[in-house]
């Protein structure tokens, strides 16, 4: 009767290993298998070839042509200056990214401002003082030149060429010394 009992145990153990056996020699058929042989490049191939073997669109010409005399004179350059408002927004993205800050703690005002320059101030929630702020627009985006208090390095206003007007001096750190940018 015990030898009877053992062999009960062990069919449903064969049963459930060839069910597993199956399971793997069947994955493995279906890998190999054609369907998964071709590749989302071979069909995009075969896609534009089809679209090669299509007749050209043929657009004719306009049989007119105007030659168009322009005085360079009349010619205005237009160059659209961002508003204070949009720079101060941007300045507020740039002083959360870099001290992690939320944008509705920051406060940036503009002093002046001369093109693509400015100066002003800059405070956060929370904090008693302020301190001031340099702007330059470089290659199209405005960078912070320089922030806190104190003097700003002649390095990092020299770096955009910030005008003397707005910076007159600056802290030279080579000679420990400050320096007035409006003699130069």
């Amino acid at each position: 009767m015990e030898n009877n009992n053992k062999q009960s145990n062990i069919l449903p153990l064969v049963i459930i290993f060839l069910v597993i056996a199956a399971l793997i020699g069947g994955a493995y058929w279906f890998g190999t298998s054609d369907i998964m042989k071709s590749t989302p490049e071979e069909e995009m191939t075969d896609v534009r070839e089809e679209e090669v073997q299509e007749e050209p669109i043929i657009v004719e010409e306009d049989p007119i042509e105007e030659e168009i005399v322009v005085d360079e004179e009349d010619v205005e350059e237009v160059t659209e200056e961002e508003s204070d408002e949009s720079v101060v927004e941007t300045l507020k993205l740039l002083f959360a990214q870099k001290y992690e800050r939320r944008v509705e703690d920051i406060t940036v005002e503009i002093n002046q401002r001369e093109g693509d320059y400015l100066t002003g101030g800059v405070k956060f929630a929370g904090e008693i003082a302020g301190g001031y702020v340099l702007a330059a627009k470089v290659n199209g985006a405005w960078k912070i030149v320089f922030d806190g208090n104190g003097n700003w390095t002649c390095t990092a206003v020299d770096i955009v060429d910030f005008p003397s007007s707005l910076a007159p001096e600056c802290w030279d750190e080579n000679t420990m010394t400050l320096v007035d940018r409006t003699a130069r």
